[in-house]
């Protein structure tokens, strides 16, 4: 199969909490940050490299953290504790790397940790989000629930 590789820098944002960032040596000031759903950490999609290519393309560095519910971590926290240790990742965006904007991308579960950002980020934080983006959004919990309709019959 296809090679899933990206070049970038590894490091901790805050005590425990780690992100990637790519391409190496940008120098942009904006900033896309990758919120992957349940169980995901890095590389979590396939399109992850494409999509961090093209946002290189337009000026803006491709961000994904290693939150404390990423990989093994599902279950074990709150979406208030996700978007605390996102806020972290802004204010550290912000002061440490000069981001005057950022964008949220969640991708499936982690598209509840970008609107709760904007719901419940205390408001210096929020005003440096631009930009969300919403892909394949779904609540893992809801969907796994027994009542939750599923297979044939949800679809017809």
């Amino acid at each position: 199969g296809r090679s899933h590789r990206m070049q970038g820098s590894l490091y901790r944002y805050a005590r425990g909490l780690q992100a990637f960032e790519s391409p190496p040596g940008h120098g942009f000031s904006c900033f896309c940050i990758f919120v992957g759903g349940l169980t995901d950490g890095l590389l979590a999609c396939p399109y992850v490299e494409t999509l961090a290519s093209a946002c290189a393309l337009q000026g803006w560095a491709f961000v994904q953290p290693v939150l404390s519910s990423s990989y093994a971590g599902f279950g074990t926290g709150s979406l208030d504790r996700d978007v605390h240790e996102l806020g972290g990742l802004v204010s550290h965006l912000v002061d440490a790397r000069g981001a005057r904007a950022v964008a949220l991308i969640g991708h499936s579960t982690g598209c509840q940790d970008a609107v709760h950002f904007l719901r419940t980020a205390p408001a210096p934080l929020r005003a440096h989000v631009r930009a969300v983006v919403l892909q394949a959004p779904v609540s893992d919990r809801e969907a796994n629930a027994e009542d939750a309709p599923s297979g044939p019959q949800w679809a017809s």
